[in-house]
């Protein structure tokens, strides 16, 4: 194996080649042997280790690219998850206060109604219960005559959906209320 140049050089001229042009000659075959025997070696010459730091620093921009829009990608993920939340939160908080104002405007409807009114809205209302019923019916006598007639047409509904109006589905005490309906209505 060839060690340097000067070794190479000094073979050439004990072997009788003297022209100058021959020596550079093979010293340049010489420097380019040592570069393939050192590379294949694994020691590199200083072009190889330009190519190599090259081509790691190619890797290296690509990796940090990668790396970059990849933390730009979540960046702007989480930005648009904050966005969604934020509305979502602002149109809760839009629909808890018509909520409110809506509560608020019912009560002071419930508020300003007479006894009578309240009574012909809660027989419409879908929360009445049986005895709700009842009670209004017997303050139904104390009506105005347009207010009895309609509370009397809202409790005859409400009796004919639960299956208390038909004579046969009701009990002596029921049929009698019925009856007072029924005259209330005029004969329905």
């Amino acid at each position: 194996m060839i060690t340097s140049c000067l070794d190479i050089g000094n073979d050439l001229t004990y072997e009788g080649i003297t022209t100058a042009t021959e020596l550079q000659h093979r010293q340049r075959l010489c420097r380019t042997r040592i570069g393939n025997d050192l590379t294949y070696e694994g020691i590199a010459t200083d072009d190889t280790l330009g190519k190599d730091f090259q081509s790691m620093e190619r890797e290296w921009r690509i990796k940090r690219e990668e790396v970059i829009s990849r933390k730009r990608k979540e960046a702007e993920s989480n930005a648009e998850l904050a966005r969604q939340a934020e509305e979502e939160a602002k149109k809760q908080a839009l629909e808890e206060e018509e909520k409110q104002k809506e509560e608020a405007r019912k009560k002071a409807e419930w508020e300003a109604m007479s006894p009578e009114e309240r009574d012909l809205a809660a027989l419409t209302g879908p929360e009445i219960n049986e005895q709700q019923v009842f009670d209004i019916f017997g303050r139904i006598d104390g009506f105005s005559d347009e207010n009895k007639r309609r509370a009397a047409a809202a409790i005859k509904a409400y009796w004919e959906e639960h299956g208390k109006w038909n004579k046969k589905d009701c009990s002596k005490k029921q049929r009698a209320k019925v009856q007072h309906i029924k005259e209330i209505l005029g004969g329905d």
